[in-house]
Parts: structure tokens; C-alpha cells; sequence
């Protein structure tokens, strides 16, 4: 078995509440706690539960944008450490994050081809963004317009393009389809399935969307008020939960009568 490209062991992550009177003792409040995970190339990872589990906490700490207090988190076998940015940079090359909003996540004075190619103007990297760009089903003329100027879900098959324009072998969604219509919805997760697929890319796909991490993604993790109550394949969360929350989460789930 090769080694996985992602590891999280132990995981630990507070925040400072304010302190109510002088001379108090620090108080704390836990974001997630002793969190265990693995991705390994080619397979994706579903992280669910309700809003304020931690999930987007999660997300950030693995990127180095919060400091645990507690456990590791190990890149392609290397501990990742904000101490390090050498390291951190090129953790994050390999490791690029899709965000919920399409729009806020392109900055609006720039075009979509500037945002992929940055200052470059060589042709190799035009011919890149043009191929960036059809794979991620988006005319390449589209390089030439604004996030104003597409609609949602060109916005996010934009970001999406940004993400993967430097071939990473991890990508983190968080709540990427949150945002967006229904129907647009589907062709979101079927593009990211098929990137993935394509080029052997690891996937975290952060969600309150069950069905949708059900259609996705290979393995589920549930966290609930920060700690993992349930990790499994995805059948076996999905058809046989052990944990009472996991239940309550598919219970909720809408059903056609």
C-alpha cells in the first residue's frame, strides 16, 4: 500500500474565549479534538455533520491557516509546521482548496485568465490555461471575462480551474456546492468525480449535503461538535451507521413518497 498523501492524527484545535474579569484563568473553546484521518491518492474523503462541527476548522488547520494544540498533521510523510514556510509552500502547491462563495473566492478585478496564469504571458502557460480551462467544461474564451460577468457555476468550474491549473494531488472542497442550484450542483460533483478520477487525485469534500457526499466520495467521516463519532466506507455509513448522530443525520434526510 502506498503512503498516503494526507495524515491527521490527534488533532486539536481551541480557540481563546474573552475572559469575563481580571486575573481570570484562560477559558477555551473546542473546535475539534483528537481527530483521526487518512487520504491516499485516487480517493476521496466526505467530511459531514452540521453547521459549527468544525469542518471548515478542520479544513484550515490541515491548510496550516490555524494552529492545532494538539496532534499532527503529516504531508506526503512530513509533518506540516507554520514554523516551516518553505515546506508550507510547497505543501500548498501540491494541496489547493475550492471555497464555498465562486464569486468571492476570484478577485473581481481580474480576469479569469490572469487568475490562472498570474503575471506569466509565456504561451505554454496561455496553452495551460486554455486546456485548464475545456477540461473543466469552460470555453476558453472565457479567459478574457470577469467573475461579474459568469454565471455561479462558471464561477466555480473558474475556481475549480485555478485550483487544479498547477496539477495538485490533493483538493479540498469546502462546501464548493453549497452555493449553487440543484442542477448545477450535479454537474459539480460529476466534474469533480471525473477530474479526480482522471488524474489520480486525492479529494476531501466538505458537506451537509449527505446525498451528495454518498454519490461522491469513498469514505465518510462524521464529526460532531468537533470530535469524529463515525468513519467508514461509504455504503457502510450510508446503510449501516453505528453512531446515533450519524443515524439522526440520514433520518433528516428528504425523501420522495
Amino acid at each position: 500500500m502506498s503512503e498516503p498523501l494526507l495524515q491527521v492524527s490527534g488533532l486539536g484545535v481551541r480557540f481563546p474565549v474573552r475572559r469575563r474579569r481580571f486575573g481570570a484563568p484562560p477559558q477555551w473553546l473546542t473546535a475539534l479534538a483528537d481527530v483521526h484521518l487518512e487520504i491516499e491518492a485516487g480517493r476521496s474523503l466526505g467530511v459531514v455533520g452540521e453547521s459549527g462541527c468544525g469542518k471548515s476548522t478542520l479544513a484550515r488547520a490541515i491548510l496550516a491557516l490555524v494552529e492545532p494544540h494538539a496532534g499532527e498533521i503529516r504531508w506526503r510523510g512530513a509533518a506540516v509546521r507554520r514554523s516551516d514556510p518553505a515546506g508550507l509552500r510547497r505543501m500548498r502547491r501540491e494541496l489547493q482548496v475550492v471555497f464555498q462563495d465562486p464569486f468571492g473566492s476570484l478577485d473581481p478585478r481580474m480576469s479569469i485568465g490572469d487568475a490562472l496564469e498570474g503575471l506569466t504571458e509565456s504561451a505554454a502557460v496561455r496553452s495551460r490555461v486554455a486546456a485548464v480551462l475545456q477540461e473543466v467544461g469552460l470555453d476558453p474564451s472565457l479567459a478574457r471575462r470577469y467573475p461579474h460577468e459568469l454565471s455561479g457555476g462558471q464561477c466555480q468550474r473558474a475556481a475549480i480551474a485555478r485550483a487544479t491549473v498547477v496539477r495538485p494531488r490533493l483538493l479540498i472542497c469546502d462546501e464548493a456546492v453549497s452555493a449553487l442550484d440543484v442542477s448545477v450542483q450535479a454537474q459539480i460533483v460529476n466534474l469533480l468525480s471525473a477530474l479526480s478520477a482522471r488524474h489520480g487525485r486525492g479529494l476531501m469534500f466538505i458537506s451537509h449535503k449527505l446525498a451528495v457526499v454518498r454519490h461522491l466520495c469513498d469514505e465518510v467521516l462524521v464529526l460532531y461538535l468537533g470530535h469524529v463519532v463515525e468513519r467508514g466506507p461509504r455504503e457502510s455509513v450510508f446503510s449501516a451507521p453505528r453512531h446515533p448522530y450519524t443515524r439522526a443525520l440520514l433520518a433528516a434526510l428528504p425523501t420522495i413518497s
